[in-house]
Parts: C-alpha cells; structure tokens; sequence
C-alpha cells in the first residue's frame, strides 16, 4: 500500500513548544521502554570501545547522559539538536549528573554537521530521524564524521509486522497518544504529528537500503519489543567513499 506523504510542521518549534513536557510524556505513551530501548545501544557500542560520541536529535541528552554513565572508555560525548528549549532542559540534565566535562551539548542542523571529518568513533540518533527534512543527507553527514571502522545506531519508533500486535499498536497510536498529547503536554497536534511520522518512516529492509545507499556498510536491524521500535547498526568501513546526498 502507498505512503501517504504528509506536511510537516515546523519541528523545532513544535519540539519547543513541547519541551517541558517531552520526558514525562516519552515515559507515558512507552510505559517507561524507552528506557529498554536505549539500553540496547549501549549493548551495541559497548565492545567497541569509543572514546568520542556524536548523539544527533539529542533533545534533552538522555542518550549522552546514558552513554556516559554507561561506556568507562567515553571521553567525550557531543549531543546536537535545533531545539534551543530541548537543549536548555538537557543542559539542566548533564550539570545535575555531573557531566559537564563529558558531555556538551551544542545547537545545530543535523545535515550540516559543524565538525572535521572522520571525528568520532561512534554515531547515535535516537527518536529523531524521522523528523529530518532530508534524511539521505543526515546520514551522509553521520558517515563523514564517523572515523573508518566507526558505528553508527540508529533507534526509532517502528510499527509492528505481527498483525494482532499491529493492530492494537494502531489503536493505541492513532487514540491513546494523541489523547496524552492533549492532556498532558497541552499539544494534541505534535502527537497527532507523532502517529504520522511513525507511520511515514521506512520500516526495516526499506531503512537499511537507506542508510547502505548512502555508503554504510554491515547495516542491519534488530526489532524491540514486538516491533514497537527498532534498533538500526551499521558501520564505516575504511574503504567507505564519502557519496554526497
């Protein structure tokens, strides 16, 4: 069945509007997985060993704060993220952990990333990609940045391929969170947003021909709790040329 495409709204401002609530509101609507789920890169970076971190989409550094406290061979994690509001709660975040030396959290658009090539061992992204305007050129700026040899993960939101879990998934999505939208963060259409986004994202095979198209290598995918989000892992090989997007 055809995609539907749809018109975004303006994400950073919608991501402003919605900052104060962003956490509360990732813990409701995921009954607290999100937590699982990100615990599943730490599992993935772990035996690589990096020292040097990029979190893109950062919002309000849950990703870098984990890897932190996560990963002992970290040196430096650097979150982006356009959002100045997601970015003020996150700073909040990373100085109550005590991880100002660590992490640094900077503003700036994921498809035009403001550091030297080949920079970091590791590339995260999680719960953002799909709200990139322009996702092939994200990715080729992950690759750039990335050093041969370095990983790339990729956590998002996905819709179930088993047919009973899907359907529940479509009724909780298309209801429950639009409702949680309105009552608690005082925004039903970034929610109402929320449900699209999901289902506009290429799923799976359709995401790893995406990142591999761009010159990643090794990519592959691991479905999280029935499907609800999926885990993508891939890798610059030392040969890798740089395709621009």
């Amino acid at each position: 069945m055809a995609r539907i495409p749809f018109e975004k709204p303006n994400i950073n401002a919608m991501f402003d509007e919605i900052s104060g609530n962003y956490d509360k509101l990732n813990a409701l609507m995921t009954f607290g997985l999100y937590k699982q789920w990100r615990q599943a890169v730490v599992y993935a970076l772990g035996d690589a060993r990096p020292q040097r971190i990029l979190d893109v989409a950062t919002g309000t550094a849950d990703m870098p704060i984990l890897l932190a406290n996560s990963i002992p061979s970290v040196k430096e994690i650097v979150g982006v993220d356009y959002s100045a509001e997601m970015l003020r709660i996150g700073e909040d975040k990373v100085k109550s952990e005590r991880l100002n030396k660590t992490v640094r959290l900077l503003p700036c658009n994921a498809e035009l990333l403001p550091f030297e090539d080949e920079t970091f061992d590791a590339v995260t992204c999680a719960f953002g990609i799909r709200n990139f305007a322009h996702r092939e050129r994200a990715l080729s700026e992950m690759l750039r940045v990335l050093r041969p040899g370095g990983r790339l993960c990729i956590l998002e939101l996905s819709i179930p391929r088993n047919r009973l879990l899907r359907i529940g998934y479509n009724a909780y999505t298309n209801s429950v969170i639009p409702f949680l939208g309105k009552h608690v963060a005082k925004n039903e259409k970034a929610y109402q947003y929320l449900t699209r986004s999901i289902k506009a994202m290429p799923q799976y095979e359709r995401m790893v021909a995406i990142i591999q198209s761009v010159g990643f290598t090794r990519v592959r995918f691991r479905a999280l709790s029935g499907g609800t989000a999926t885990l993508f892992e891939a890798m610059r090989s030392s040969s890798t040329p740089l395709i621009q997007a």
